[in-house]
C-alpha cells in the first residue's frame, strides 16, 4: 500500500507547494519603511529610555573604546588602547562623537543602532534572495 502523495507521476512532493511559497510574501517597497520604523524606534528608545551607561554591560565601551576614541581623535594612535581590540570601533566613535556634541556615549548609542538597522536590512535583502 502506497502512503497519500508517493506513487503517483509527481514524486514525493506532488500535491505540495515549494517551500520557497510556504514562506510569507513581504513586498519589497515595505521593507525599507519597516527596518526605518525599527530603527527609529530603537534610537528612542536607546537614547530617551537609557541615559546612563550600565556598569557590567558598559564597561569595555567606558574603559577601552572612549579613551581610545579620544586618543584618536585627538591624532594619538596609541598601542595601549589597540591590544585585544582592532581601531575601527574606536574611530567610527572619534568620526560619530563630534555629529553628537561631543558626546562619545551617545555616540556609542547612535552607532549600535545604525549597526542594527544594517544588519536588519542585508538580513532581509539575504532572506529575499
Amino acid at each position: 500500500m502506497l502512503a497519500a502523495g508517493v506513487g503517483g507521476s509527481g514524486g514525493p512532493a506532488e500535491g505540495r507547494a515549494p517551500v520557497r511559497d510556504a514562506v510569507p510574501a513581504c513586498p519589497e517597497r515595505w521593507a525599507a519603511p519597516a527596518v526605518a520604523v525599527y530603527t527609529l524606534a530603537l534610537l528612542a528608545v536607546s537614547t530617551l529610555l537609557h541615559p546612563t551607561p550600565l556598569y557590567f554591560v558598559e564597561t569595555d565601551l567606558l574603559g577601552e573604546y572612549i579613551p581610545a576614541a579620544r586618543a584618536l581623535a585627538a591624532g594619538v594612535l596609541d598601542p595601549a588602547h589597540l591590544g585585544f581590540h582592532g581601531p575601527g570601533y574606536p574611530l567610527m566613535l572619534a568620526l560619530l562623537a563630534p555629529l553628537c556634541g561631543g558626546d562619545a556615549w551617545l555616540a556609542a548609542r547612535v552607532l549600535s543602532v545604525l549597526a542594527t538597522g544594517c544588519a536588519a536590512w542585508l538580513g532581509f535583502r539575504l532572506v529575499r534572495r
